[in-house]
């Protein structure tokens, strides 16, 4: 709960994730802001929506690899934390159970994330277009000149070929898995 509230708590008043330092091909891997973007509620809350869900599913994620870790449980059991503060007789299930919240939460957020750049459109009647990009080194599109996610005069929603692939990737392997 420390490390999601620290991790979103970055992504709207610090950025300090190290995404930004990053080079990938001819750009950088972020060029997240700190302020919301504008528009009715339905815009700002795409962007919170966006921002709270993706930063827990990063922190989720790397949750969900290390609770099913053998080697952690097996440190845990035989180290002084399971003497004096955790009480691990039953770590096997808690770990378990731990990684089934966990996976359904990151489930749910994910399918959030993806899908809620279309809420615009479907409480404030913005429309919804494609903007391909240029792909580059490793296979990641990188934004055309101007675009934005958001455009209030317009009053457009704009996605990249990457973002519509994800709605439908995630939309049918998440799909399965609830």
């Amino acid at each position: 709960a420390v490390v999601s509230t620290q991790s979103t708590g970055d992504r709207f008043y610090w950025n300090i994730w190290p995404r930004e330092t990053y080079q990938i091909g001819k750009g950088n891997a972020g060029s997240d802001r700190i302020e919301l973007l504008e528009g009715p509620w339905s815009v700002k809350f795409f962007d919170i929506i966006a921002r709270v869900s993706g930063r827990f599913s990063i922190v989720t994620l790397n949750l969900l690899f290390i609770a099913r870790l053998k080697t952690i449980e097996n440190w845990l059991v035989t180290s002084w934390i399971s003497k004096y503060v955790i009480d691990c007789t039953n770590i096997v299930k808690a770990n378990l159970r731990l990684h089934i919240w966990n996976g359904v939460a990151f489930c749910t957020l994910l399918l959030l994330h993806v899908w809620s750049i279309l809420l615009p459109c479907l409480f404030h009647r913005y429309g919804a277009q494609i903007v391909p990009g240029h792909f580059e080194y490793p296979f990641s599109e990188r934004t055309p000149p101007g675009f934005k996610d958001a455009d209030n005069k317009a009053k457009m929603m704009s996605l990249q070929v990457d973002d519509v692939f994800r709605l439908v990737e995630m939309t049918v392997i998440l799909g399965i898995l609830i």
